[in-house]
């Protein structure tokens, strides 16, 4: 009965999970903004949009009558054993086809959102051609031209509609003020009054008066919201299931690492870069003799690997951003048995097996063999309850330091092998806050 009410709950989680993302692509989906009389290419028949809220509406019907069906099949005095197994295929059988829906439909929504970014980036561009030619006919000898009311009607600069008198604005204060509005669009196609960042005083490229620096500012945007999108996929998925979409979708992961790197540029320290030079005095001491290997688990872009080319350092990620990351799932590597010196995770105890990484980390590691974590401290509910479930893991902690902001540092020391123990059939599971980053 007791594993029946976990796996219900697990699938309400699921279903709660689908539910949310669903709304987000719903976001993304929705209609593009239209700019009155701004027509590039003549008057075109906009396409026909994909009925995607009927389609949503089923799938989310389709989630409640799961739940519904799962509930019917929990154990009682009038159902067999039988029927219970059969209902279960069925609903396995159902929730299969509605999780191969809902990926098509984000594969769509992705596509979508990068058809938006390349509309917006031009007519953006569009915009800054209409400016230049502006300049150009309004200025000659020295003289300026004065530009018709006419004129800025037909661009979508000015209303016909009468005011009253009030300090005039300069034409180029004008379409200034037009182009960074064009840049605060929300997913529904209204202009945001709510977005403040876009309104900020735009750079100067070369003199130029015109603001370049808002395209840069749209895209980003888009960006950030990609990198958010799949950064919490990452957090409510397995390792195995992460390789597969990554698999099918490799320039996610471009995205999802362009995105990250943009964080840590944002961040007052970098754990790699500590975890670096506390490791650079043991590395220093390896040689042919006495050689010390490593072992970066989620390692990005092999960083530590670029900062020690003398050292063997095997480094393990999703997909090989280049030549010194081995692409697969780092629950389960090529290692051998005992061949580590030190284990690294720095901010990649993420998704639902963490427990994986750390019998991994335990097998690769030599007894006696550091194990390094640098992980973002609000993950913990409690530090103490971690470091204690670890401990049922073979390790030991020698080090913990909650000095440095936003983050925790920790070191552990193998001192058994769980592999061989019967304490693998006893371990504790291992679960931390997901890490959601902010809209900015």
């Amino acid at each position: 009965m007791a594993d029946r009410l976990t796996q219900l709950q697990d699938i309400v989680n699921q279903q709660a999970d689908n539910f949310c993302n669903s709304i987000g692509i719903l976001q993304q989906c929705a209609l593009p903004s239209k700019f009155s009389n701004f027509d590039r290419n003549g008057s075109q028949t906009p396409q026909q949009q994909e009925d995607y809220t009927s389609l949503f509406s089923s799938l989310i019907t389709r989630c409640a009558k799961d739940i519904d069906a799962l509930i019917e099949s929990l154990p009682n005095d009038d159902t067999s054993t039988d029927l219970q197994v059969a209902s279960l295929r069925r609903l396995e059988q159902d929730n299969q086809l509605a999780a191969e829906r809902l990926e098509e439909v984000v594969r769509k929504g992705e596509l979508l959102l990068e058809q938006i970014q390349a509309a917006l980036s031009d007519i953006a561009q569009q915009q800054l051609d209409i400016q230049q030619s502006s300049d150009n006919n309004t200025y000659k000898k020295g003289k300026k031209k004065k530009i018709s009311k006419k004129a800025l009607i037909e661009v979508g600069l000015k209303n016909d509609k009468k005011k009253p008198k009030a300090k005039v604005e300069s034409t180029q204060s004008i379409v200034n003020d037009n182009l960074v509005k064009l840049t605060n669009i929300s997913y529904k196609g209204a202009p945001e009054s709510s977005t403040p960042s876009l309104y900020k005083e735009q750079k100067k490229v070369d003199g130029d008066k015109t603001p370049v620096s808002f395209i840069k500012r749209m895209k980003d945007k888009l960006k950030g919201a990609r990198f958010r999108y799949l950064n919490e996929q990452f957090y409510s998925s397995s390792s195995q299931e992460a390789l597969l979409y990554f698999k099918k979708e490799p320039s996610a992961f471009k995205a999802y690492h362009n995105g990250y790197m943009q964080q840590v540029i944002q961040w007052p320290v970098k754990p790699l870069s500590v975890i670096i030079k506390q490791i650079k005095p043991i590395l220093k001491k390896s040689n042919v003799n006495s050689p010390v290997v490593v072992a970066d688990f989620g390692c990005g872009d092999a960083k530590i690997a670029r900062t020690f080319p003398k050292v063997k350092v095997h480094s393990f990620d999703l997909v090989a951003v280049n030549q010194h990351v081995t692409a697969g799932d780092m629950a389960h590597t090529s290692l051998a048995n005992g061949s580590v010196d030190i284990a690294v995770f720095c901010l990649s105890l993420m998704g639902t097996n963490l427990q994986s990484f750390i019998k991994e980390a335990n097998r690769v590691l030599k007894t006696g063999g550091l194990m390094k974590i640098a992980e973002v401290e609000s993950r913990f509910d409690n530090i103490n309850t971690f470091i204690d479930s670890l401990a049922k893991y073979g390790f030991e902690k020698t080090k913990l330091d909650q000095t440095i902001e936003m983050f925790v540092f920790m070191d552990f020391k193998k001192t058994q092998d769980i592999s061989k123990t019967a304490l693998k059939k006893k371990l504790p599971v291992l679960e931390l806050k997901p890490c959601i980053y902010k809209k900015r």
